[in-house]
């Protein structure tokens, strides 16, 4: 349904690649091997294989109950890839995919956002009344951690606006500003982190806590959306979907080793979700499920 101005959400997907090589393994001796391969297919037969996944993808997500007004758009028909190269650009895609909207007011997604309230929501947010973009910090880490980064964007700033001269980033040399995970734009107009997991801890003697996504809050500070996806770890378990506990605002960050480890979070107010949070969330993880066996063909 169209209103004025229109207005989309833009949810970012990638559908996987299919690559099949043949490998042909020779016995030359004891010491040494010889590999060749010859690929099984044509490259217009592979596409064509590509393409015909799509369609079916596509199809599988219509039938899906309350997927209406759905548009799939592919960015390289309208972006010339060879001279921008988005296929190898990772998130550098995001502000085409923006662009490529024919959607005059956009809400872009990664597909791991999850929302605790309606995403029509974000339009109403005075922040994005008044500046038409709406944006979200992303964590306190790093600091001091990319000093050519820093020295770059000096440069390239010689007058940084007061929104600016407020950033962390830009006064305290933390490493990273904006969760594009949920951006709200408005193209006609020209133009610090939370977290939300699991305690370590029982009833109210929670003091910290533990997760793989940053939370996002409303200008009234009620729990928005989050990145991530509805996973408790997306990285480890594709099916371990969980409803989380709790969730912090402006605490001290403690880095997980490695990117499969959980980040926490201490030293601010822990807060509790409310009963209505956790049923959006589980609500929201049965429609999940049922996507995923709709793609996998078994629903």
């Amino acid at each position: 349904m169209f209103r004025f101005p229109p207005r989309a959400l833009v949810r970012l997907s990638i559908f996987g690649g299919l690559s099949l090589l043949l490998i042909l393994i020779t016995w030359k001796g004891a010491a040494s091997l010889s590999y060749s391969w010859t690929p099984p297919i044509s490259e217009s037969e592979l596409k064509d294989i590509r393409k015909r996944r799509r369609n079916m993808t596509k199809i599988l997500i219509a039938k899906l109950n309350g997927a209406s007004d759905i548009e799939f758009l592919n960015i390289f028909n309208v972006f010339d890839d060879t001279t921008v190269k988005l296929k190898y650009g990772g998130w550098a895609i995001k502000a085409f995919a923006l662009l490529g909207s024919h959607f005059e007011e956009v809400i872009l997604l990664n597909a791991d956002a999850v929302f605790v309230q309606q995403p029509e929501r974000l339009f109403a947010q005075k922040a994005y009344i008044r500046k038409g973009a709406l944006l979200s910090h992303d964590r306190l880490l790093w600091q001091h951690a990319f000093k050519e980064r820093h020295e770059w964007w000096k440069d390239q700033i010689k007058e940084p606006s007061a929104e600016m001269n407020k950033s962390l980033i830009w006064t305290e040399n933390y490493a990273e500003e904006c969760d594009s995970g949920v951006v709200v734009l408005n193209k006609a107009r020209s133009h610090y982190g939370s977290m939300i997991g699991w305690g370590e801890g029982k009833g109210g003697n929670v003091t910290m806590f533990c997760g793989f996504v940053i939370a996002h809050t409303d200008e009234k500070d009620k729990l928005l959306w989050y990145n991530g996806s509805l996973l408790k770890n997306k990285r480890v378990d594709s099916d371990g979907y969980e409803v989380p506990e709790y969730w912090m605002m402006d605490g001290k960050w403690h880095k997980g080793r490695t990117k499969d480890d959980m980040s926490c979070m201490t030293d601010t107010e822990v807060l509790e979700l409310t009963a209505e949070e956790k049923r959006v969330l589980r609500e929201s993880i049965e429609i999940a499920k049922e996507v995923d066996m709709a793609l996998k063909g078994t629903l």
